[in-house]
């Protein structure tokens, strides 16, 4: 009963900050939050959704991602939101299917990089979902045997395993197969 209640509390707590910021655009149309009430918080949290989903749209524009470049060097508090500069990807970093060395199992999961140890060995970071996230290190040497790098898009994977493999790519493009260890003669 706690948790439920915990729910509805902070539920209603963010539909009355989302009715106190557009409290003063719904006063200019003379729309009275008291007596439409129910239809005030829906107006409210569907103007809220559509704000979002606008931002988001401007943001992927060419012409808005040029005018936060030129703003980032004069206005340095931007450059916590807005980079304004193409990342160069790491080599060798993207989705991938690992065989886990510890158990046997195949997961989706992303090279992050590569990490160097000081007596010379090699490893590929792997990222991969448990909940919150965890990482495997795979030796270089074995990266033949343990790792199918795949072709599919970031954001084709990410959108699959948020949808708890429901929702995502119908195929999983291999870009190259692991290979068999070589047999000792």
């Amino acid at each position: 009963m706690v948790p439920l209640g915990a729910v509805l509390y902070i539920g209603w707590r963010m539909l009355m900050l989302i009715q106190s910021f557009w409290l003063p655009v719904l006063s200019f149309f003379n729309i009275a939050l008291v007596e439409l009430w129910p239809w005030s918080a829906l107006l409210s949290v569907i103007a809220t959704l559509f704000l979002f989903w606008l931002a988001g749209r401007l943001l992927e524009m060419a012409f808005v991602g040029k005018i936060f470049s030129f703003l980032v060097p004069r206005f340095p508090i931007l450059s916590y939101i807005w980079s304004g500069e193409e990342k160069e990807s790491v080599e060798g970093a993207g989705p991938v299917l690992f065989c886990n060395p510890i158990n046997g199992e195949w997961k989706l999961g992303f090279v992050t990089g590569m990490q160097k140890t000081t007596d010379g060995r090699e490893f590929n970071r792997v990222f991969y979902f448990t909940g919150i996230g965890d990482h495997v290190f795979i030796e270089k040497d074995q990266e033949q045997k343990l790792i199918i790098r795949l072709g599919n898009p970031p954001q084709d994977l990410a959108r699959l395993i948020s949808s708890f493999m429901i929702s995502g790519p119908e195929y999983l493009i291999v870009k190259d197969k692991p290979k068999e260890p070589a047999k000792n003669p």
